[in-house]
């Protein structure tokens, strides 16, 4: 398995950090999820250790201000600390634990919901990324094999040609 854990920026006073902390904890002050008057935004506090738990990240950006946690994917195990995020683009099935928190220091993250798509039309608009052209249908069948497993994937082509 390997382990990785995000390096945080050394040039970052822990003022800031220690703001965003007291503002969470501030609105969220019980254990669990706390929705916001904000849409797609929610809050997360844990005053102790959690068991492993399974879950799906929906496509977001999760900051943790205080604490730790870790994240089983696939092979990988991602340690999070305070001052790191976790982006994900698409749902992403995950096993994670809180392993750093207590009452007098809990574990504190704030989540933003992100629309793949919103994203997506707002880069098209700002100008970084040119459309995609449309795909042009092919005439014949293309087949690709996987390498292990021997899946079949069949793309292109009409029904029955």
């Amino acid at each position: 398995m390997t382990v990785t854990t995000p390096e945080l920026p050394r040039n970052l006073s822990a003022g800031p950090q220690q703001q965003l902390a007291d503002i969470v904890s501030r609105w969220a002050q019980r254990s669990g999820i706390s929705q916001t008057a904000i849409g797609g935004v929610e809050l997360y506090r844990s005053d102790g250790l959690t068991p492993c738990a399974s879950t799906v990240y929906e496509p977001s950006l999760i900051f943790i201000l205080q604490g730790t946690k870790t994240i089983q994917l696939g092979d990988r195990e991602i340690v999070y600390g305070p001052m790191s995020y976790l982006a994900s683009s698409v749902h992403l099935p995950v096993q994670g634990q809180i392993v750093d928190a207590c009452q007098a220091r809990p574990y504190l993250a704030a989540k933003i919901t992100v629309d793949p798509q919103e994203v997506t039309d707002l880069v098209l608009e700002l100008g970084g990324l040119r459309k995609p052209l449309p795909l042009q249908p092919r005439k014949q069948p293309h087949v690709r094999r996987a390498a292990q497993g021997g899946c079949v994937e069949v793309a292109g082509g009409a029904a029955g040609s």
